[in-house]
């Protein structure tokens, strides 16, 4: 029982760190860690990836609002665009939310694992391309020749 609140209490602090400095939605972190766990607790396997996904956006929305209120203490939220995106992220985290709960737990973790590696591909490509431009247009403005 301590190590699992100790996990927990790491996981979620790791998430927190890494929500508020890179951006990034902390269930990436935080689904993976609570599935394992709920299945060490033997919780249902048709419920465990529902669990995991939903508590998971429980703690979500807490290190949203803290990390968003530090970066707005930063001027660093635009507030406009916010307003904009709102409608569609509401649409569709009601749709995926909809989906999701339609889904078995056996659909839904390979679906969340695809999702986590296209991120990361994405993640990756976009660093080298830009690392790429950064590097010939260093190369280019170093070239006197």
């Amino acid at each position: 029982m301590t190590i699992t609140i100790i996990t927990y209490l790491l996981t979620d602090s790791f998430a927190g760190f890494a929500a508020g400095l890179l951006g990034v939605g902390g269930g990436l972190i935080i689904v993976p860690v609570l599935y394992h766990i709920f299945t060490i607790q033997n919780i249902t396997p048709a419920q465990v990836m529902h669990m995991a996904l939903a508590t998971s956006l429980a703690t979500i929305t807490v290190t949203s609002i803290a990390s968003t209120l530090a970066h707005h203490k930063q001027r660093a939220v635009h507030w406009h665009l916010f307003l904009i995106l709102l409608p569609g992220i509401l649409i569709g985290a009601w749709t995926g939310g909809l989906i999701a709960s339609r889904l078995d737990s056996n659909s839904l973790k390979p679906t969340f694992a695809v999702f986590e590696l296209a991120a990361a591909i994405i993640m990756l490509r976009n660093f080298k391309i830009h690392q790429h431009i950064k590097e010939t247009t260093i190369k280019t403005l170093l070239d006197f020749s």
